[in-house]
């Protein structure tokens, strides 16, 4: 499994409100903090073959991947970063909280870089469920029994990107910027695209994003009031607007 293909009929998408007069963005529905979940998931992976780095993505559903609530940073290829475990050494762990009955789905990679696990996929169906996950794609094990000498150890969640860059910004003039930051993982990318129903934009081809210092930005045209869809596009891997969760699903 790879990076996750989305179709122009099922993607998640970061949307702009563009509002006349009011020259700013508004949210869509209230921004709450994170609730406690009635389910525990811990994940454990064994880095035996010395990633660099090791990621995660996750989601949940039975016939698409859909964001977990509080965790959409980390649906979309490569997901996020996941943390040395606190107590075994050589293995990465992390926990979150849901309170979703759907399937749970994730792919451990070396952020995107041609290592990769099997999806694991599994139904929650206790309050605390646990799991070791071992071997590379193609000879993943997953097991439910913790490996002879396991430490008791604690995690937390996949590591939620530090945003940089302030996107979208709507000016004065109604024109919009899109800034994405290229310091991180993005930063020896060639070919940025801004797609979606932004004025000026498509999901066909999009408009190329110009780097400047320590981002790619493009600027669109004056925008009319309403709400657009928009991704960005490197290569063939599509992924959110990290600045801006204001993310449905079309």
């Amino acid at each position: 499994m790879g990076e996750r293909r989305f179709s122009k009929k099922n993607r998640f998408v970061s949307f702009l409100l563009a509002i006349a007069m009011v020259l700013t963005l508004l949210p869509i529905g209230a921004v709450q903090a994170k609730a406690e979940g009635s389910r525990q998931i811990i994940m454990h992976f064994e880095n035996s073959t010395n990633w660099e780095a090791v990621y995660t993505q996750i989601a949940e559903g039975d016939n698409s991947w859909k964001d977990i609530d509080g965790y959409g940073y980390a649906n979309g290829w490569p997901g996020a970063e996941v943390e040395q475990d606190s107590a075994n050494d050589g293995w990465y762990s992390f926990t979150i909280s849901t309170n979703s009955d759907e399937k749970f789905h994730c792919i451990f990679n070396n952020n995107g870089k041609g290592k990769q696990t099997d999806n694991i996929e599994f139904t929650a169906n206790d309050s605390k469920v646990e799991k070791w996950i071992t071997g590379e794609k193609g000879k993943t094990v997953t097991s439910d029994q913790k490996p002879e000498g396991w430490k008791e150890s604690t995690s937390s969640a996949p590591v939620k990107p530090v945003i940089k860059e302030q996107s979208p910004v709507v000016n004065e003039d109604r024109t919009v910027t899109f800034n994405l930051d290229a310091t991180g993982e993005y930063k020896d990318a060639k070919d940025v695209r801004l797609m979606g129903t932004v004025g000026g934009t498509d999901w066909d081809n999009g408009l190329s994003m110009e780097k400047e210092g320590d981002k790619f930005t493009v600027t669109v045209q004056k925008q009319n009031p309403g709400i657009y869809a928009y991704k960005y596009k490197i290569g063939t891997n599509w992924f959110k607007d990290p600045a801006n969760e204001k993310i449905w699903k079309l």
